[in-house]
C-alpha cells in the first residue's frame, strides 16, 4: 500500500484506510484527510459549440482511441519497488500522474513505460502537489507518442453520469473499468465514483463518455462506490502546455487555446496572436475589398465548429510567421488536420508558398477528391 486516505463522513467521523499503488516487492503508506462537502456546481456547456472529436463514440471505440496514451510508472525508494499509472496530454511528452506514486522515491530512477514498450525518463517536473495528489511532468521522447488531448471536460459530470477509467491494476496493462459519478468530496476537489480503482491504477485518467478527462484516478477502498479521482478542473493544465513566442521552433508542435475564429483560415489564440492555416486559402468573409465570397461563410462556420473555444495542436513548418506577423501552422483537432479537412469539404483551395511545403502532395490529393465530388467551391465548375 503506497497511499492512505482518512474519510470524514457526514454522520460521524469514521476513518477508512484507502489503498492505492503497489508493486510485488513492497508496500508503503501515506495519509491525508478527505472532508465531505456538497457537490460543486457544474459549469454549463457552451451552446452552439459541437462536442469535441470523440463525442458520440461507443465505449469500446473510446478505449481503443486512448488506451495507448496511458503508461505504467515504476518507482523505487531503494528498498521496495512500486508501480502506478499516468497518461500523456501532449505530443511533446507532458504527462500527468498522482504525486503519491513518486513520493519518497529515488529521483531520476523512475521509469515510464509506454504501451509500445518504450522506457522513458522524466526530463523535468512542471508542477506537483502533495495535498491535491497530482504531479505534472515532461518526459524525454525518442519517438512519437499517443496522448489524450486537452481540453479537459467543459464541466464536471453530474452525479449518476457514466465515466470510465484506464489503468494498470497489479501491472495488468490497459485495463478498462466503467462506473458512475457517485459524489463529490473535499469541496469538489475529489470525484467519488463506482469505477473500480485498484492497486497500480493510481494516476490514470478518469474520462466521461465524450472522451474528455474529468479526473486523475487516485484511490479505492475496495467497495463498489468508494473510489476516488482528483478533479482535473483544479489543475489548470493548459498553463503547462502553453508556449512563449520566443520558444516557437520550426517543425515543432505546440498546444494553444483558440480564442476567436476570424474566418475559415485565420483565428486568434489565447496569447492574442493570429494564426493562419498553412497551404490553403478559404473564401473571404471580412476582406476590405473582396467582401464576402461564395462559400466564405460556410468555411468560417466549419472552422468555428471545429476549433473555437477549444485546445488545438499547432505544427510549424520552416517559417514561423508570414509578412503580416501571423503564425503559420498546420492545425490539429486531436488527430484530424483542419487544413486538410477544409480541402476535403470543398471549402478551401491549395495555396502553397515555399518553403512551407511539407504536406503539399497530401493536400493536392484531398483537393482532387473534393473536385471529383463537385462539392463546395467546386459545385459550380
Amino acid at each position: 500500500m503506497k497511499y492512505k486516505f482518512y474519510i470524514i463522513s457526514i454522520i460521524a467521523i469514521i476513518m477508512f484506510s484507502i489503498s492505492s499503488c503497489e508493486r510485488k516487492s513492497g508496500r508503503k503508506t501515506n495519509s491525508r484527510p478527505i472532508t465531505t462537502y456538497p457537490k460543486e456546481k457544474p459549469v454549463t456547456r457552451q451552446s452552439g459549440i459541437k462536442e469535441p472529436h470523440s463525442s458520440g463514440l461507443p465505449l469500446n471505440q473510446l478505449f481503443k482511441k486512448y488506451q495507448s496514451a496511458v503508461f505504467m510508472v515504476f518507482t523505487s525508494d531503494g528498498l521496495m519497488d512500486y508501480q502506478g499509472s499516468g497518461f500523456f496530454i501532449s505530443a511533446d511528452g507532458v504527462a500527468v500522474s498522482n504525486y503519491h506514486v513518486f513520493e519518497g522515491t529515488t529521483k531520476g530512477m523512475e521509469v515510464i513505460r509506454t504501451a509500445g514498450g518504450q522506457e522513458l525518463k522524466v526530463e523535468r517536473v512542471l508542477a506537483q502537489s502533495s495535498d491535491n495528489d497530482y504531479i505534472i511532468f515532461k518526459v524525454r521522447l525518442n519517438s512519437n507518442i499517443r496522448f489524450i488531448p486537452i481540453p479537459v471536460a467543459q464541466r464536471s459530470p453530474d452525479i449518476g453520469e457514466d465515466v470510465f477509467a484506464i489503468g494498470n491494476p497489479h501491472g495488468l496493462e490497459h485495463t478498462l473499468s466503467k462506473g458512475i459519478v457517485s459524489g463529490y468530496r473535499d469541496n469538489g476537489n475529489l470525484i467519488q465514483t463506482t469505477t473500480e480503482i485498484t492497486h497500480g491504477s493510481s494516476g490514470g485518467p478518469l474520462l466521461n463518455m465524450q472522451g474528455e478527462v474529468v479526473g486523475i484516478t487516485t484511490a479505492g477502498l475496495g467497495e463498489a462506490n468508494l473510489n476516488f479521482a482528483v478533479n482535473i478542473k483544479h489543475l489548470n493544465l493548459n498553463r503547462y502546455l502553453s508556449q512563449n513566442v520566443e520558444n516557437y521552433q520550426p517543425g515543432h508542435t505546440y498546444i494553444a487555446q483558440v480564442k476567436r475564429v476570424i474566418d475559415g483560415d485565420t483565428f486568434v489564440i489565447e496569447t492574442d496572436e493570429r494564426v493562419r492555416l498553412i497551404g490553403i486559402d478559404t473564401p473571404e468573409t471580412v476582406h476590405p475589398r473582396r467582401g464576402v465570397e461564395p462559400f466564405g461563410p460556410e468555411a468560417t462556420e466549419f472552422t468555428k465548429n471545429a476549433i473555437e473555444g477549444k485546445y488545438v495542436r499547432l505544427e510549424f513548418d520552416v517559417e514561423i510567421y508570414d509578412m503580416f506577423k501571423r503564425l503559420l501552422a498546420y492545425v490539429y483537432v486531436d488527430d484530424v488536420l483542419l487544413n486538410e479537412q477544409l480541402l476535403l469539404e470543398g471549402l478551401a483551395v491549395i495555396s502553397t508558398h515555399p518553403p512551407n511545403v511539407k504536406y503539399v502532395e497530401r493536400f493536392l490529393e484531398q483537393q482532387k477528391i473534393a473536385q471529383k465530388r463537385g462539392i463546395g467551391i467546386w459545385s459550380n465548375i
